[in-house]
């Protein structure tokens, strides 16, 4: 399942990236890809945290202890 959704949104990320690298793009346009990439920063975010429980739900998980103040 993890292929299924995160293939996608990589490349319209990627994609999004390319875009914003055009010389003589308005500021309009540089703020809408903005949004775009944001927007699906945020959406990765969240399939990994589901994906993340799915592993947690399915016991398949494994932790790792470290130390941290």
């Amino acid at each position: 399942m993890s292929h299924e959704l995160r293939t996608p949104l990589n490349g319209i990320l990627g994609f999004a990236q390319i875009l914003a690298r055009e010389p003589g793009m308005s500021d309009a346009n540089r703020e809408r890809l903005r949004i775009v990439r944001t927007s699906g920063d945020q959406l990765l975010g969240l399939v990994n945290d589901v994906l993340d429980l799915a592993k947690v739900e399915a016991g398949r998980l494994e932790a790792s202890p470290v130390p941290f103040a």
